[in-house]
Protein backbone atom coordinates (compact mmCIF):
# COMPACT_ATOMS: atom_id res chain seq x y z
CA UNK A 1 0.00 0.00 0.00
CA UNK A 2 1.47 3.35 -0.57
CA UNK A 3 1.40 6.56 1.04
CA UNK A 4 -0.41 9.29 -0.72
CA UNK A 5 -3.73 7.70 -2.40
CA UNK A 6 -2.81 6.90 -6.44
CA UNK A 7 -6.61 7.84 -6.92
CA UNK A 8 -5.58 11.33 -6.83
CA UNK A 9 -5.87 13.43 -9.63
CA UNK A 10 -3.14 15.31 -8.95
CA UNK A 11 -0.83 13.32 -7.55
CA UNK A 12 0.64 9.44 -8.94
CA UNK A 13 3.17 7.60 -6.31
CA UNK A 14 5.50 5.35 -8.68
CA UNK A 15 7.00 2.58 -6.17
CA UNK A 16 8.94 1.35 -8.62
CA UNK A 17 12.18 3.46 -7.78
CA UNK A 18 15.57 1.81 -8.57
CA UNK A 19 17.31 0.93 -5.19
CA UNK A 20 13.80 -0.78 -4.11
CA UNK A 21 12.74 1.24 -1.46
CA UNK A 22 8.98 2.22 -0.97
CA UNK A 23 9.44 5.99 -1.14
CA UNK A 24 9.03 6.19 -4.69
CA UNK A 25 8.32 9.26 -6.46
CA UNK A 26 5.30 11.34 -5.87
CA UNK A 27 4.14 13.80 -8.82
CA UNK A 28 1.89 16.66 -7.87
CA UNK A 29 0.13 17.49 -11.23
CA UNK A 30 -1.23 21.10 -12.02
CA UNK A 31 -4.50 21.71 -11.06
CA UNK A 32 -7.04 24.33 -13.27
CA UNK A 33 -9.68 24.37 -10.72
CA UNK A 34 -7.46 27.25 -8.19
CA UNK A 35 -7.61 24.84 -5.45
CA UNK A 36 -4.12 25.72 -4.73
CA UNK A 37 -4.46 24.26 -0.94
CA UNK A 38 -4.93 20.34 -2.17
CA UNK A 39 -1.50 21.14 -3.87
CA UNK A 40 -0.50 22.32 -1.02
CA UNK A 41 -1.62 19.26 1.51
CA UNK A 42 -0.10 17.03 -1.10
CA UNK A 43 2.68 18.20 -1.25
CA UNK A 44 3.04 18.33 2.63
CA UNK A 45 2.01 14.59 2.74
CA UNK A 46 5.18 13.85 0.10
CA UNK A 47 7.61 15.65 2.15
CA UNK A 48 6.15 14.26 5.62
CA UNK A 49 6.46 10.68 4.21
CA UNK A 50 9.72 11.15 3.39
CA UNK A 51 9.23 10.42 -0.62
CA UNK A 52 12.79 9.90 -2.16
CA UNK A 53 11.81 12.16 -5.26
CA UNK A 54 9.10 14.95 -6.04
CA UNK A 55 7.64 16.19 -9.04
CA UNK A 56 6.02 19.69 -9.03
CA UNK A 57 4.31 20.21 -12.39
CA UNK A 58 2.09 23.00 -10.59
CA UNK A 59 4.16 26.11 -11.49
CA UNK A 60 3.37 28.34 -8.52
CA UNK A 61 3.75 25.69 -6.03
CA UNK A 62 6.95 24.38 -7.41
CA UNK A 63 8.37 27.81 -7.46
CA UNK A 64 7.88 28.88 -4.13
CA UNK A 65 8.86 25.29 -2.73
CA UNK A 66 12.37 26.21 -5.02
CA UNK A 67 12.75 29.66 -3.88
CA UNK A 68 12.12 28.78 -0.12
CA UNK A 69 15.14 26.04 -0.78
CA UNK A 70 16.92 28.36 -1.94
CA UNK A 71 16.62 30.65 0.93
CA UNK A 72 17.36 28.47 3.59
CA UNK A 73 20.36 27.59 1.68
CA UNK A 74 21.36 31.20 0.94
CA UNK A 75 21.57 31.56 4.85
CA UNK A 76 23.37 28.28 5.44
CA UNK A 77 26.08 29.35 3.36
CA UNK A 78 25.90 33.06 4.33
CA UNK A 79 26.42 31.91 7.98
CA UNK A 80 29.51 29.77 6.94
CA UNK A 81 31.25 32.33 4.62
CA UNK A 82 30.64 35.16 7.26
CA UNK A 83 32.09 33.08 10.33
CA UNK A 84 35.48 32.26 7.94
CA UNK A 85 35.26 35.57 6.96
CA UNK A 86 35.43 36.36 10.57
CA UNK A 87 37.98 34.41 11.76
CA UNK A 88 39.99 35.44 8.95
CA UNK A 89 39.62 39.04 8.95
CA UNK A 90 40.37 38.97 12.95
CA UNK A 91 43.61 37.35 11.50
CA UNK A 92 44.69 39.42 8.86
CA UNK A 93 43.46 42.80 10.06
CA UNK A 94 43.80 42.47 13.98
CA UNK A 95 42.96 46.22 14.37
CA UNK A 96 39.70 46.20 12.32
CA UNK A 97 37.78 45.08 15.13
CA UNK A 98 34.58 46.45 13.39
CA UNK A 99 34.35 44.30 10.47
CA UNK A 100 35.18 40.68 12.64
CA UNK A 101 32.10 41.48 15.04
CA UNK A 102 29.95 42.75 11.44
CA UNK A 103 30.91 39.44 10.17
CA UNK A 104 30.67 37.32 13.75
CA UNK A 105 27.00 39.09 14.04
CA UNK A 106 25.60 38.04 10.48
CA UNK A 107 26.91 34.58 10.43
CA UNK A 108 25.08 33.98 14.24
CA UNK A 109 22.16 36.12 12.78
CA UNK A 110 21.99 34.05 9.49
CA UNK A 111 22.53 30.86 11.54
CA UNK A 112 19.90 31.74 14.19
CA UNK A 113 17.98 32.53 11.29
CA UNK A 114 17.80 29.26 9.58
CA UNK A 115 18.11 27.04 12.51
CA UNK A 116 14.68 28.36 13.29
CA UNK A 117 12.74 28.82 10.18
CA UNK A 118 14.60 26.37 7.96
CA UNK A 119 16.23 23.70 9.38
CA UNK A 120 12.87 22.25 11.30
CA UNK A 121 11.04 22.41 8.22
CA UNK A 122 10.56 19.38 6.36
CA UNK A 123 11.37 21.08 2.94
CA UNK A 124 15.28 21.04 4.91
CA UNK A 125 15.73 17.64 3.71
CA UNK A 126 15.03 18.16 0.55
CA UNK A 127 17.44 19.60 -2.66
CA UNK A 128 16.34 20.90 -5.68
CA UNK A 129 17.23 18.62 -8.97
CA UNK A 130 18.64 20.32 -11.94
CA UNK A 131 19.94 17.83 -13.39
CA UNK A 132 16.65 16.37 -15.26
CA UNK A 133 18.98 13.15 -16.73
CA UNK A 134 19.59 11.98 -13.28
CA UNK A 135 16.00 11.62 -12.42
CA UNK A 136 14.56 10.56 -15.51
CA UNK A 137 16.02 6.87 -14.91
CA UNK A 138 13.62 7.32 -11.81
CA UNK A 139 10.45 8.31 -13.22
CA UNK A 140 9.35 7.50 -16.23
CA UNK A 141 6.57 10.27 -15.82
CA UNK A 142 9.12 13.46 -16.27
CA UNK A 143 8.37 13.86 -20.07
CA UNK A 144 4.93 14.21 -19.49
CA UNK A 145 5.45 17.68 -17.05
CA UNK A 146 6.11 21.01 -18.76
CA UNK A 147 9.02 22.53 -16.65
CA UNK A 148 8.70 20.54 -13.42
CA UNK A 149 10.29 21.36 -10.42
CA UNK A 150 12.47 18.15 -9.24
CA UNK A 151 12.80 17.60 -5.12
CA UNK A 152 15.23 14.72 -4.66
CA UNK A 153 15.49 13.66 -0.55
CA UNK A 154 18.99 14.50 1.00
CA UNK A 155 20.92 11.77 3.15
CA UNK A 156 20.71 12.55 6.70
CA UNK A 157 23.94 12.06 7.58
CA UNK A 158 24.90 14.88 4.97
CA UNK A 159 22.54 17.46 6.34
CA UNK A 160 23.66 16.68 9.80
CA UNK A 161 27.18 17.33 8.86
CA UNK A 162 25.77 20.50 7.00
CA UNK A 163 24.03 22.05 10.31
CA UNK A 164 27.02 20.96 12.61
CA UNK A 165 29.55 22.71 10.30
CA UNK A 166 27.40 25.72 9.90
CA UNK A 167 26.49 26.16 13.60
CA UNK A 168 30.81 24.99 14.14
CA UNK A 169 31.97 27.91 12.31
CA UNK A 170 28.94 30.30 13.84
CA UNK A 171 30.63 29.42 17.59
CA UNK A 172 34.38 29.19 16.13
CA UNK A 173 33.69 32.87 14.99
CA UNK A 174 32.14 33.85 17.92
CA UNK A 175 34.88 32.52 20.89
CA UNK A 176 37.67 34.17 18.18
CA UNK A 177 35.84 37.51 18.13
CA UNK A 178 35.25 37.44 22.24
CA UNK A 179 39.01 36.20 22.72
CA UNK A 180 40.31 39.30 20.55
CA UNK A 181 37.79 42.39 21.75
CA UNK A 182 38.59 40.25 25.74
CA UNK A 183 42.43 40.77 24.30
CA UNK A 184 41.99 44.52 23.28
CA UNK A 185 40.31 45.25 26.52
CA UNK A 186 42.92 44.20 28.52
CA UNK A 187 45.17 45.70 26.35
CA UNK A 188 43.25 48.82 26.82
CA UNK A 189 43.38 48.83 30.48
CA UNK A 190 46.77 48.01 31.12
CA UNK A 191 47.99 51.32 28.88
CA UNK A 192 45.33 53.30 30.71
Amino acid sequence: MSVIDQNDDNVFLDNNDSNGSDNGVALIRELFDGTDDLLDTELERALENGIQTIVIEAHRLGEETARWISIGNCLNKTSVVTGIGSILAGIIWPEKRSTQCCLTGVSLLTNGIHYLSWQMDECEHYRVETDVHKIAANCAHLEDFDKPVVLTRREAHEMKRNHIFQTAISLIALAFTAFKLYKSFKLTKIIV
